[in-house]
């Protein structure tokens, strides 16, 4: 099979190192197997003529900072992210299907999370309550808790304070400790926390399920060619198919992967001027990576 390159930049240079990174859901008790998935792929993608391909997934990233990268071969963002400015830095590739509660196929939602103390039962006792959210540019964290309140909404301030974590773990981790009252969870972060790190659900339940959207994909840099993307698919394909990954997969909560396109997230579009025209305005002025304002990578990324 011939060499598959992806499109140079102006200066070859650029594209030396190709970059791979997985910051969605990477917990320390899932390293191992998120190396092992990458160790698998790589492979892979080199039997399809790939070259640059990196031997290791990097860790330790700015998961947003990433999507700006001309050398980006693979990396996984969040869907609000792909629906509105990111669409001009990075294209789909696929979309996982993960076998958590809340997950319908490659579709997942979030559960609205309070505390125990509490009474509420409903999106209108959260009026007056204090929120936490992961990050201003997340649809599980930020964007599905403004829509599941955004019709109890009556023009003025909903919430006594809106405070950002940087990372569902650090929202669970301020309801505990009572600095918040309600959070938004990705129901996959929720999943993991439960099976790895169970104590941080302790004093804590779920409200509510919020409506499912497409679940964070896999994307890789703007420029790459549709017949690269067709052969980054079919190698995530086989992965999800090799009985030898079996444990691998189920650590990650993985079940196979949809060819999803930008368009399938356009339901998260505009949720800003929805917000707003329902009178919600606390999570308003979210600043934009692609303007050079970077978020502060948290803890488990998760959008």
């Amino acid at each position: 099979m011939e060499r598959v390159t992806r499109p140079l930049a102006a200066n070859p240079d650029d594209l030396a190192m190709s970059l791979a990174c997985l910051p969605w859901y990477d917990f320390d008790e899932l390293r191992a197997a998120h190396d092992s998935f990458w160790g698998a792929l790589a492979a892979r993608l080199e039997d399809l003529g790939f070259r640059d391909v990196p031997r290791r997934l990097s860790h330790e990233v700015d998961h947003d900072g990433v999507l700006l990268r001309d050398d980006l071969l693979l990396s996984q963002t969040c869907g609000f992210v792909l629906a509105n400015e990111g669409q001009q830095w990075i294209r789909a590739v696929a979309t996982p299907r993960y076998g958590a509660p809340g997950c319908v196929g490659s579709d997942y939602a979030s559960f609205i999370v309070v505390r125990d103390a509490l009474r509420a039962e409903r999106a209108t006792d959260l009026a007056g309550l204090r929120a936490v959210a992961n990050e201003p540019l997340s649809h599980s964290g930020m964007n599905a808790l403004r829509e599941f309140v955004a019709p109890a909404a009556t023009g003025r301030p909903f919430f006594a304070a809106v405070t950002w974590s940087g990372g569902h773990v650090c929202s669970l981790q301020a309801l505990q400790k009572g600095e918040a009252d309600c959070a938004a969870i990705d129901c996959i972060a929720w999943e993991l926390v439960r099976r790895y790190r169970p104590g941080l659900l302790e004093g804590l339940r779920v409200l509510a399920t919020t409506p499912s959207a497409p679940a964070p994909p896999f994307v890789t840099g703007r420029a790459t060619s549709d017949e690269c993307v067709e052969r980054m698919r079919a190698a995530l394909a086989d992965v999800a198919r090799d009985e030898s990954l079996r444990d691998v997969r189920d650590a990650l909560l993985l079940r196979g992967f949809d060819a999803r396109s930008a368009a399938d997230y356009d339901m998260m579009r505009g949720a800003n001027a929805r917000a707003e025209a329902a009178g919600l305005t606390e999570f308003s002025g979210a600043p934009s990576i692609f303007a050079g304002e970077g978020t502060v990578p948290g803890a488990e990324s998760s959008g």
